[in-house]
């Protein structure tokens, strides 16, 4: 009777296993064999773009991440030392992509809101308005805060003994 085989559980297109991708996938597309190549997108293209979601919190801006990464993935494939170590390797290219993908389109949106304006309740510079504070001048001091009375602890009760 002959060894059982070991069962490993496949994902997507049987090309996840426990221990990653799969390597002669990798090699095949090393030696800059396309269709391996494309199989390795589609596997890893979701998980990709899922992080890619993450980072950057734009759809758009994800997408584009995840493309500039395949592309980085399939320049830079043949300089792979370590083919088992590629989904570690396609995930640090994704966050470079990401980090760039950030920094080429930073929107800053201003936080302030522009209010309607009440003309009967616009602040005026010598605090006539109603509920308008007047400013405070370079040569006055800042108000005085009465000073706060003192904490008092609560008394203790002496510890008592119930009888029994």
């Amino acid at each position: 009777m002959s060894a059982p085989i070991p069962f490993e559980s496949t994902g997507l297109n049987g090309l996840h296993g426990r221990k990653g991708m799969d390597t002669s996938l990798v090699i095949r597309a090393q030696q800059g064999d396309e269709e391996a190549f494309a199989s390795l997108a589609v596997a890893c293209g979701d998980g990709l773009h899922a992080v890619a979601h993450r980072i950057l919190r734009d759809i758009d801006l994800a997408e584009d991440a995840t493309q500039q990464a395949l592309l980085a993935i399939w320049r830079d494939l043949p300089q792979l030392r370590d083919p088992a170590r590629f989904k570690a390797w396609s995930y640090r290219l994704l966050v470079r992509a990401c980090y760039a993908e950030g920094r080429r389109t930073r929107r800053w949106t201003p936080t302030l809101r522009l209010l309607p304006t009440d003309k009967s309740a616009a602040w005026c510079p010598d605090g006539a308005a109603p509920g308008a504070r007047r400013p405070l001048r370079r040569h006055q001091p800042l108000p005085r805060r009465r000073p706060r009375p003192p904490r008092r602890r609560p008394s203790r009760a002496p510890f008592r003994r119930r009888d029994r």
